[in-house]
């Protein structure tokens, strides 16, 4: 019984999924919403991580982008409390996206803040490495190519460190 009453969150979730795709958004929120619902009663916080990402993504399309934000930023909260660093890198990318696109200034600096600071503690070494090419890239399309090239740099020393322990 216990793995059935799992299963319903994540058949929630993947319709939600699926109406998402189909940009029939209104249905996707509320399969999102009953799949939250049901993994808050499991517990089962890295599920609730997705769904609200879920949910996110969709006000993002929406462009109710004060709603998304906050839904990412609680999203963001359960995935420190897991510690799972990759969820907390695509969540404040998305984050990141949003200031960028709404011309939020200060909410790029300080999303860039907090991903600069999850890279320095994190030990995923495939996070980092694809952290140091999204800044270069960053840097390249605004023209730093000196700063383009400390970015590749570093991403060229951390390959070469893991290729020769």
């Amino acid at each position: 019984k216990k793995r059935i009453l799992q299963r319903i969150p994540m058949a929630w979730y993947f319709e939600g999924m699926g109406h998402a795709m189909a940009q029939r958004y209104e249905n996707a929120l509320e399969a999102y919403n009953k799949a939250l619902t049901g993994y808050r009663e499991l517990g089962k916080t890295k599920d609730e991580a997705d769904v609200l990402v879920g949910i996110a993504s969709v006000k993002n399309y929406l462009c109710e982008f004060e709603e998304s934000r906050n839904r990412y930023f609680q999203a963001l909260v359960l995935a420190k409390q897991i510690g799972n660093a990759k969820k907390q890198m695509e969540i404040l990318r998305e984050i990141w996206s949003i200031g960028n696109s709404t011309g939020d200034m200060k909410l790029v600096r300080s999303t860039s803040a907090s991903m600069d600071s999850l890279i320095n503690v994190t030990e995923d070494a495939d996070l980092r490495f694809s952290y140091f090419c999204q800044k270069g890239d960053e840097a390249k399309s605004k023209g730093q190519f000196l700063l383009a090239e400390k970015w590749y740099i570093k991403g060229k020393e951390l390959a070469e460190s893991r290729r020769n322990p």
